[in-house]
């Protein structure tokens, strides 16, 4: 039972509002992580909207939206805060999604998996343009 004043977890709007200008994302962001959780979500065989879900969902849509937090960090380069701003979810819990997948990395089927994702999310951004979120500025 939530205390007087407190939210129960069911009425916690995980997206956000994005009414203002200000509090709207970057939009070219955003795109480039439904991009990874899209790719993430095809290649393990769940549901993309599923990732989506404010809820833990099942285990193979867990992980599939955990590798897609890992990957957004690793090959995007974007940060856990804004992975979990993307994800409607904590910087900590994609942290936690970092660090399983990479315990995960042993897995000789699932590194390979992974490895296959990572050719194929840094062919797309190199072909995005110079300063899209992903490729990084050369001076």
């Amino acid at each position: 039972m939530a205390r007087s004043g407190q939210k129960k977890r069911s009425e916690i709007k995980t997206q956000a509002n994005f009414s203002t200008p200000a509090a709207m994302p970057d939009m070219a962001g955003l795109a480039l992580y439904r991009l990874v959780e899209h790719t993430a979500a095809r290649l393990f065989e769940v549901a993309p909207g599923d990732l989506q879900s404010p809820t833990r969902r099942e285990a193979p849509v867990a992980f599939a939206r955990q590798i897609a937090m890992y990957m957004a960090h690793v090959v995007c380069g974007l940060s856990l805060t804004r992975i979990g701003e993307l994800s409607g979810r904590d910087r900590t819990t994609a942290a936690h999604a970092c660090h399983l997948v990479e315990d995960r990395r042993d897995d000789p089927a699932l590194d390979r998996s992974l490895n296959f994702l990572e050719i194929v999310l840094r062919s797309w951004i190199a072909d995005m343009p110079v300063g899209a979120p992903g490729r990084a500025v050369r001076a």
